[in-house]
């Protein structure tokens, strides 16, 4: 059960900042799909890497050692990833924060997997593979609703306050929800030409005082997600504190 939660947890981890950091990309700092497919590079390859040698790895370190290394991994990939995310980010500064992260998850998945399925034994290895699949696709799921949500509401209320601040309206909180409800609506095409041309034809003062409100609130939206994908990282710290602490050589030598 414990495994499972961690696996649930990765899946949590990964999917929602897989969501989240190609969002803020795109709309604070303006970054086009191929540009975000190459700053994640770093992030594929050392998990591509890591997961190979990971292998070798459970020889000398138990799997909860392994998860530990992971959690750390993960937690200094993150933040550093925070110190640099600002409107102008260059993919350049996100190389080592992406590659420790993925360090992080390659290290991860094996002995998490691992744990799991060796906790039900031989007879009941399909069930115990079915399960394992079922929570890594319910920690999907609950990554992109609850981190995707949180990071969404997050940077829409921003975007809000800032304009109601910078213009003096006041307004009561049920008003402003449904302002933030308005725009949230609006934006599931703001990439669009139509809204790119609109934008165009503001006056220049204006366009800069929403780009600056869109890029303030974006950076203070993603740097709350990273704060929750932290704090599901540190659960699994927690719950690997329940592994047993066996190196897989040492089952192989009984």
């Amino acid at each position: 059960m414990t495994g499972l939660s961690i696996y649930a947890i990765y899946s949590i981890v990964t999917t929602g900042f897989g969501f989240v950091l190609p969002t803020f990309l795109a709309m604070a700092v303006g970054f086009d799909p191929l540009t975000i497919g190459t700053a994640f590079l770093p992030f594929a390859v050392a998990a591509i890497l890591v997961s190979l040698g990971s292998g070798t790895v459970e020889k000398y370190l138990s799997p909860k050692r392994m998860i530990q290394v992971s959690v750390v991994l993960f937690v200094v990939g993150l933040l550093l990833l925070g110190t640099v995310l600002s409107p102008t980010v260059s993919v350049g500064s996100m190389v080592a924060p992406l590659a420790v992260f993925g360090a992080g998850a390659g290290l991860m998945r094996a002995p998490v997997s691992n744990v799991s399925l060796s906790a039900a034994g031989n007879e009941k290895g399909g069930e115990a593979s079915g399960i394992l699949e079922t929570g890594k696709e319910f920690g999907r799921g609950f990554g992109n609703a609850v981190v995707g949500s949180i990071f969404l509401a997050s940077l829409y209320g921003g975007i809000v306050d800032q304009v109601l601040n910078s213009t003096g309206i006041k307004v009561s909180q049920t008003e402003r929800s449904r302002l933030v409800e308005s725009l949230e609506d609006a934006a599931q095409n703001f990439n669009s030409p139509g809204n790119s041309a609109a934008a165009g034809g503001l006056p220049k003062a204006v366009q800069g005082l929403l780009n600056r409100i869109v890029e303030t609130a974006a950076v203070d939206a993603v740097q709350i997600a990273l704060v929750l994908v932290v704090g599901f990282v540190l659960l699994q710290l927690i719950l690997s504190g329940f592994l047993p602490n066996t190196r897989r050589s040492e089952v192989d030598e009984e």
